[in-house]
Order: C-alpha cells, then sequence, then structure tokens
C-alpha cells in the first residue's frame, strides 16, 4: 500500500493513496449537473474517497483551495491525490465526510457548532474566484451531545476557482462579473442578509505570494511536473487577498 505524505509549512501536507476500485459515479441532486463526473470509491488506506480528475485544472484548482483553506482554518475535507490502475496521471481525492447536505434548516435552528464558516467560505471563494457555490457544497457532519445534535460545516467543491485555474487567470478573472461570485439558491440569500459578520478578513489578508507559490510546490512534488500558470495565480491571488475587503463589496453591490 502506498500512502505517501509531503510535508511543507505547519501542518499543509499531501497524501497519495493508491484506489481498490473504480468506483461509482455520483448522482448529482435534482436539476443539478456535474462537469466533472466525480465518483465514490475505496481506497487502499481502509476509506472512502470521492475523487475527481485527471484534468490538470480541475486537480490544481482542488488541492491548491484545500491547502490555502487548510491554512486560514477553513474546515474542509481530508484530502489526497489517488492513483488508479485504469487512468493515466493523479486524481483529486476528498474523504468522504459523514453527515448531511441540506443544512439551511440547521443553520436557521442554530444548531450549528461553526455557522461563520458559511461567511469565511464565502470570503475565500470571492478571493479564489470559485463561480459555483450553493448550500450542495455544504456538509454538516454530526456532533452528537447528551441531550441533542449539531453539525459542523465542512467545505467541499473548489474546482471552479478561476484564480487557480490555467492558463492566464490574470488576464481571464477580471472579466467575470463580480455578482458571479455570489452563491445561489438558499445560500446566496443567507449571505446577502449576513456576508460580512464575524468575517476574518486578517486571515485572508495574510495569504501572499510565497503561500501560494508554496501550495504549488506541494502539488509539483507529487505530480512530477511544472505548473506553467503558477506564477500567474500566484500574483492574482496575493493582489486579491490585498484587496479582499473591496472585492466582497462589489460582489455585493
Amino acid at each position: 500500500m502506498r500512502q505517501t505524505v509531503f510535508r511543507g509549512q505547519g501542518e499543509l501536507f499531501l497524501k497519495v493513496v493508491d484506489l481498490i476500485e473504480e468506483g461509482e459515479e455520483v448522482t448529482p441532486p435534482q436539476g443539478v449537473v456535474y462537469s466533472t463526473h466525480p465518483r465514490r470509491t475505496l481506497a487502499q488506506d481502509g476509506h472512502v474517497y470521492f475523487v475527481k480528475g485527471p484534468d490538470l485544472n480541475v486537480v490544481v484548482a482542488e488541492v491548491v483551495s484545500h491547502l490555502l483553506a487548510q491554512q486560514i482554518e477553513l474546515q474542509v475535507p481530508e484530502f489526497a491525490l489517488a492513483k488508479s490502475g485504469s487512468t493515466a496521471g493523479f486524481l483529486f481525492a476528498s474523504r468522504e465526510v459523514q453527515g448531511f447536505r441540506a443544512v439551511d434548516s440547521w443553520l436557521a435552528a442554530g444548531k450549528v457548532r461553526n455557522p461563520t464558516l458559511v461567511q469565511l467560505m464565502h470570503l475565500f471563494d470571492v478571493l479564489v474566484a470559485n463561480r459555483d457555490r450553493n448550500i450542495g457544497n455544504l456538509i454538516g457532519e454530526t456532533i452528537r451531545g447528551q441531550h441533542s445534535s449539531e453539525l459542523r460545516l465542512v467545505a467541499i467543491d473548489f474546482e471552479k476557482a478561476e484564480a487557480l485555474r490555467g492558463n492566464y487567470p490574470l488576464t481571464t478573472v477580471p472579466t467575470i462579473p463580480p455578482g458571479r461570485l455570489r452563491p445561489s439558491g438558499i445560500l446566496g440569500t443567507l449571505l446577502q442578509n449576513d456576508h460580512t459578520a464575524a468575517v476574518q478578513f486578517a486571515a485572508v489578508e495574510r495569504i501572499n505570494r510565497d503561500d501560494i507559490l508554496g501550495a504549488f510546490g506541494k502539488l509539483e512534488a507529487v505530480l512530477g511536473l511544472e505548473i506553467e500558470w503558477k506564477e500567474n495565480s500566484a500574483q492574482l491571488v496575493a493582489q486579491r487577498a490585498r484587496d479582499i475587503r473591496r472585492l466582497l463589496e462589489e460582489v455585493w453591490r
């Protein structure tokens, strides 16, 4: 069994696992279309993962987003790069979280352990220009207490983080209308009324070019190749981190 850990600054790391089976394609909820055809499968480390790829844009956007999310303490699932016997290249693998997708009623009832994740996740989406966010991209992990249960929110799905996709995000991201980064549906309604409450601007503003290049470097070390647009992305995301307060205002203007 291969389970390689690549360590970097702090607790940021990448892991590589081998898949035991190809798994089954995930059926999307009614009215939703998955562009990357994710599959649910078992790996040799004994855990179940949802895998995407091997399209390099998808793998880069997910891995670099997850590494940067960890840095600002945005809760995301444990993740890895995965190898499959039938697929050339690496897949992005997100470890399955046991919980609920319909978290809006729990938020309304005040039964969420970390409700400010919603605002921090939105702020991070604005940072990386993730134009695909809805209530279905949140999972509520059940925490059972002595007398009641709560949910701990976990953010998933960063494949559409345009600031981290090739080939020239410095050119393409500024063409995205700011309002396109508003979450859709119920999540957008929740954030429209409270998109800045308790948000952690300082954590995002501290993200710098070296942090972003470091995340790209960890991925390159596993892939064994250079990601050609990393400098482009690093320059763009570092600038967006410095301007995050203004960018958030523009999204909701």
